[in-house]
């Protein structure tokens, strides 16, 4: 992407390239770069992207560093992931189930959408993408009121705890400063908390089981975080956290995940229906998480 870009704003101001969203007109240069900032600059320096551009490109064409690394910023911070698959359950939200869905997403490669790229995100949306490679559909998951801002996740939040930490970090500097997220501690619902005195010991052993769960199948080769450690960990939660707090979702959603084919079916769909109440209970009926999880039933 970065070798197509850099051919096609070879000697043009960035201000050319321009794409419309909401009747603004959106230019390159108008797109945010976090290329020094954090994780973003730690890519940029551990990657070596010059030698595979000299061969896709020419050697000629490759900018100065300093441009370069301008360029992977706007890129790294902008782009869209897109995904093909097939989702198992076979009904009409399938599409959109293949970009939110870890379980089912093979990689099919990023896209830059000038206009898209300007919507801000929120951990509550009111609206969501589905990119395909060549187009991109924004659509609204709830009524947007007059003059209200339109916003959109850029990351899964339940499904895959890791990534929605990671994508945090990467593209907002460490810290999420969405309307939900600039609220007090344990005021927001994504963050509410029962009993304080309660809630960070066990915020802290639910971090480290999302994280250990997240890079290693629970009892494969990871016999840390079972099932019987997170069922425990859930009773825990209950009189701490409420029912909406993200980790508490998170900790539903991998223990009652399709990764766990020993679960039986009563008790797969108890789990099931426990985490789509609670996420209705924050994003409504058509965030593209809960509908894909609501599939399973």
């Amino acid at each position: 992407m970065i070798g197509k870009l850099i051919l096609k704003l070879k000697g043009k101001d960035w201000k050319t390239a321009t794409s419309r969203i909401f009747d603004v007109e959106v230019s390159f240069d108008d797109l945010l770069s976090q290329a020094d900032y954090g994780l973003q600059n730690l890519r940029f320096e551990a990657l070596d992207i010059t030698t595979p551009l000299e061969s896709y490109i020419g050697k000629e064409n490759v900018p100065d560093k300093d441009i370069l690394k301008e360029l992977f910023g706007k890129v790294a911070t902008n782009s869209f992931g897109f995904f093909c698959g097939k989702y198992p359950f076979g009904n009409d939200f399938e599409n959109i189930c293949v970009n939110y869905h870890p379980f089912m997403q093979i990689v099919g490669g990023s896209a830059l959408f000038l206009g898209v790229s300007k919507l801000d995100h929120s951990c509550v949306p009111n609206a969501f993408y589905h990119a395909t490679g060549a187009s991109i559909t924004v659509r609204a998951i709830r009524t947007i009121k007059k003059f209200e801002k339109v916003t959109i996740g850029y990351t899964n939040m339940v499904l895959a705890p890791l990534k929605h930490e990671f994508t945090t970090k990467l593209k907002f500097r460490e810290k999420c400063y969405c309307s939900d997220c600039s609220q007090v501690p344990g005021e927001s619902k994504l963050t509410k908390i029962l009993d304080a005195s309660k809630a960070f010991g066990v915020l802290q052993e639910t971090e480290k089981a999302l994280q250990l769960s997240s890079m290693l199948p629970i009892n494969y080769l990871n016999p840390t975080v079972t099932r019987g450690y997170l069922k425990n960990l859930l009773k825990r939660q209950d009189g701490a956290l409420g029912r909406t707090h993200l980790h508490r979702m998170q900790t539903l959603a991998k223990l009652y995940s399709p990764e766990q084919p020993e679960l039986s079916k009563e008790e797969m769909r108890a789990g099931i229906v426990e985490l789509t109440e609670s996420m209705k209970e924050v994003w409504g009926d058509y965030h593209p998480e809960w509908l894909c999880i609501t599939g399973g039933l």
